[in-house]
């Protein structure tokens, strides 16, 4: 083993004992981090609270209207307003993510969240009615301006120090779900299973204001000061490499690379940034391909599974209000639930085996999962629809890793923004994958094969099994840096941007004695640019030859 990697080992360990989770497991590392990170907390809970006063919505109100209103138009329709969302979500985007970097994290976290929760309330106006189900959708299409950005991730970036960033990954998945089970199955299963007590819609109404305004006071409460600070200088400092490399990192161009940010552009031209990112960004393209392909699988499956379960089980289209709400429960709650355990267990390999190498291992192995659907026409009972969404719910462990990789790969200062373009990449595929049923909704009932929904479940495991392609190998030229898992690359990463992240505190403190001396009637040096001049992560004098600024990297020297 060389110096670097030895070294690099001893720090890895070394920080995981400063951190609390040296040799310890999935479940004791997440805990542990909740319990140090008070603010990785209450995001957890505000994003916990968001996603749960979603689903009562869908699960109470919007997929029954759906099912009852719809009936076998159900897919198509849903694919018909999923291209509208689509289109709103991959236009708004990047310009709502570039002003998410832009302001205070927890405005666009409360516009993010105001977005998921007016459609239902169109239901307060219209009723549960047929003009109330077409409000609701219109609605979603309205407030889906958010929905590519992944503000969650981004909050949870915002207050978490960089090496705990994989483990914090798996715990906000895993949190979430766990709230959402917590929140919103133990409601499904008191009223619509057990049969607890009568429940109309107006009481499931009441209850998701409740959970909205907690939402709010939680997402209030958030103190991004403490963690903003140090994060924003190791992430900018990464700008100043070729200034501050240390000897030892002289020669390693092609390993190691920090990912400077585009040159500035016109705020006119901002719904165009995601989309340089995502084809000239070397990393983040290849990260863009996979997602997309990702993507594209999940949002097949996730239009048709409800009229396919709905259809396995013989309830349409005469099935009960009351047995489409028993369905939809059973669909939804296990997988939830069951997967808990393993985006935590994602989260921690990651930080102990490399996220990009367990990315590239995830993605076989949740392809194949994808394939358990299709036993469902085979075993068409109530009982085994549990196990059929707990094999889908467990293909979306591959979002763990991947999300985690771009934050790694992001442009220093522009990590919202490369969220936003991961989430155009993933909103364009539900366009595609939402046209294309669409398309083949007609030419399978012309051949009398509507209700073989079955057929999109090996087609989206192929597909799915495609997105380890981008991820093969290494971008030319600039490698994978401090994503690709390996032990010398993070090492010579870490050591290089904190060298360079006190070079920049030091240029900022000198910044403003400069300042200082010039309102007392001095002169600004002209060799001391003023902190604003760092506002983008790069320096006037730290020049890039072409090639770097293609894809918004930079070699040290």
């Amino acid at each position: 083993m060389s110096p670097a990697a030895k070294a690099a080992r001893d720090q890895s360990r070394s920080d995981g004992e400063a951190g609390g989770d040296g040799g310890r497991g999935p479940f004791s590392s997440a805990w542990g981090l909740l319990c140090r990170n008070r603010e990785l907390s209450k995001v957890v809970l505000a994003s916990g609270l968001q996603q749960s006063a979603s689903a009562v919505a869908d699960t109470f109100v919007i997929s029954v209207l759906a099912g009852t209103i719809w009936g076998q138009r159900m897919a198509v329709m849903n694919s018909t307003f999923g291209i509208a969302i689509n289109i709103v979500a991959s236009v708004a985007g990047g310009p709502f993510g570039r002003f998410g970097d832009k302001v205070d994290r927890r405005i666009s976290a409360a516009i993010f969240g105001l977005g998921s929760f007016m459609p239902v309330w169109a239901v307060l106006v219209f009723g549960p009615t047929e003009h109330g189900l077409y409000a609701i959708m219109s609605l979603k299409v309205l407030g889906s301006v958010a929905s590519a950005s992944n503000v969650p991730l981004a909050l949870a970036n915002d207050v978490t120090d960089f090496q705990d960033r994989e483990v914090a990954t798996g715990a906000v998945f895993a949190g979430v779900n766990m709230l959402n089970v917590t929140l919103n199955g133990i409601p499904v299963l008191a009223f619509l299973v057990f049969k607890v007590m009568e429940t109309s819609w107006q009481t499931m109404m009441g209850y998701q204001l409740a959970l909205c305004t907690l939402y709010f006071v939680v997402l209030c409460s958030i103190d991004l000061s403490s963690r903003f600070d140090s994060d924003q200088t190791l992430e900018r400092g990464k700008a100043l490499l070729r200034q501050d490399s240390p000897k030892g990192t002289r020669g390693r161009a092609n390993t190691m690379r920090s990912t400077a940010t585009l040159p500035p552009v016109e705020r006119c031209r901002a719904i165009r940034e995601p989309f340089r990112l995502i084809f000239w960004h070397k990393r983040l393209r290849r990260l863009c391909a996979s997602a997309f392909l990702l993507a594209f699988s999940g949002s097949v499956i996730m239009t048709v599974s409800g009229q396919f379960h709905f259809q396995s089980l013989g309830l349409l289209p005469y099935g009960t209000v009351q047995e489409l709400q028993v369905v939809a429960a059973v669909g939804m709650l296990p997988g939830q639930l069951l997967v808990l355990p393993g985006y935590l267990l994602t989260g921690y390999l990651a930080k102990q085996k490399g996220t990009l190498t367990l990315f590239r291992r995830l993605i076989p192995i949740t392809a194949f999962l994808k394939l358990f659907g299709v036993l469902l026409i085979v075993v068409s009972h109530l009982w085994f629809l549990p196990l059929v969404v707990t094999a889908e719910s467990y293909t979306g462990l591959a979002m763990v890793p991947l999300m985690r990789l771009v934050a790694a790969v992001a442009p220093p200062g522009r990590v919202g923004e490369a969220m936003s373009a991961v989430g155009v990449s993933m909103q364009a595929a539900g366009l595609v994958g939402n046209a294309f049923v669409i398309m083949m909704h007609p030419l399978m009932k012309h051949i009398h094969m509507e209700k073989q929904l079955w057929i999109y479940y090996p087609l989206c495991a192929f597909l799915h099994i495609l997105a380890l392609l981008p991820v093969t190998g290494a971008p030319s030229g600039a490698g994978w840096g401090m994503a690709s898992g390996r032990v010398e690359d993070h090492f010579v990463a870490y050591v290089s941007a904190s060298v360079a992240g006190r070079r920049w505190r030091n240029r900022a403190r000198l910044s403003s004695d400069a300042r200082a001396a010039a309102a007392a009637g001095g002169s600004m040096r002209a060799d001391c640019p003023p902190p604003d001049h760092f506002e983008d992560g790069v320096d006037a004098s730290t020049a890039t030859d072409s090639s770097d600024e293609e894809d918004g990297s930079v070699t040290p020297r």
